[in-house]
């Protein structure tokens, strides 16, 4: 009989601590995919927005591939020059630095680093306060032909 209750608790259990690594590992969004966009040069990116401490910290950290048409769109609450890292990223990324809707400077193709330390990476961070970072695909900055100075609708 004890070893069915306890057998009974484990069902509980398991299931519970997946989700929970799941979530920590893989960040848990109640707003989903495509929150908001961004429109530079006539080219629409569906956004998901980072403007929590913890969204803005995990990133696209761990994910494996990006759509075209994708990004992740950080927001925050005053220009500043914010500074970013590649800590945990799989992919690379191209890196928009947004302010007062305006492209203001971006860096190509952010490699990851991993196995490096922490506080050995390399840290990227604009010329000029920003108050949006817009990471999409590896190569959108060429493709897209983005120039500084370029008008970026935000829609959140």
């Amino acid at each position: 009989m004890n070893f069915i209750k306890g057998y009974e608790l484990w069902l509980l259990v398991i299931p519970l601590l997946i989700f929970c690594l799941l979530i920590y590992f893989y960040g848990f969004d109640m707003r989903g995919a495509g929150e908001g966009s961004v429109l530079i040069r006539g080219r629409t990116f569906s956004v998901d927005i980072a403007d929590t401490p913890v969204e803005k910290q995990k990133g696209l950290a761990g994910r494996g591939y990006l759509d075209q048409n994708y990004g992740l769109l950080f927001v925050f609450d005053r220009p500043s020059i914010h500074r970013f890292w590649m800590r945990g990223m799989i992919i690379p990324i191209d890196i928009i630095w947004i302010h007062d809707g305006k492209v203001v400077g971006f860096e190509k193709n952010a490699q990851p680093e991993p196995g490096v330390p922490t506080r050995n990476l390399k840290i990227y961070s604009p010329e000029v306060p920003v108050e949006y970072v817009l990471e999409v695909r590896a190569g959108t900055v060429n493709r897209s032909d983005i120039n500084i100075g370029d008008d970026a609708s935000i829609r959140l």
